[in-house]
């Protein structure tokens, strides 16, 4: 099932208008030249299904493989797609917070570029923002780590406030 039909089928039972949440969404990246391109083309058939207003902003923290020239490509063809670098690898949290710094919509979410998680679900997260600042969601087991996987990824959205 692709991300729109998942989306429109909840929606149809639901009989919600499409909401007009406006999302910024920062991948950090260090060396995801095998899993980029998938990741940003999920994150944009699952955001445009879920708001007309998003960005998909990817951070790549120094790689050493073509990551940050794939980015490059994917936002010369789509304008909701951005990039930005750090000269060397500064870290996950660095690169978190240059993507934070430069979220340009009001809620902001992030996720990683392995493509563990259903972005879809995120339809499900954004209404929480109007009752809370923060939301939380994650996997209890990762596709990699396989059930016995101690560390859950999670993805976050939440007010910019």
């Amino acid at each position: 099932m692709t991300a729109q039909t998942k989306v429109e089928s909840r929606r149809a039972l639901l009989d919600v208008p499409k909401p007009t949440y406006r999302l910024s969404l920062v991948i950090p990246a260090w060396n995801e030249c095998h899993t980029i391109q998938q990741a940003i083309a999920e994150a944009d058939a699952a955001l445009s299904t879920i708001t007309a207003d998003y960005e998909i902003i990817v951070v790549d923290d120094g790689s050493m493989d073509d990551t940050a020239a794939l980015v490059e490509a994917a936002a010369q063809d789509n304008p909701q797609v951005r990039l930005l670098r750090h000269d060397g690898n500064r870290g996950y949290g660095a690169a978190l917070r240059t993507g934070f710094e430069a979220a340009r919509f009001p809620l902001v979410a992030f996720t990683d570029a392995d493509c563990q998680f259903d972005l879809t679900e995120l339809e499900y997260m954004l209404p929480l923002t109007e009752r809370y600042d923060v939301t939380t969601g994650y996997r209890i087991t990762r596709q990699e780590g396989g059930a016995g996987s101690s560390f859950p990824g999670v993805t976050i959205v939440w007010s910019n406030c």
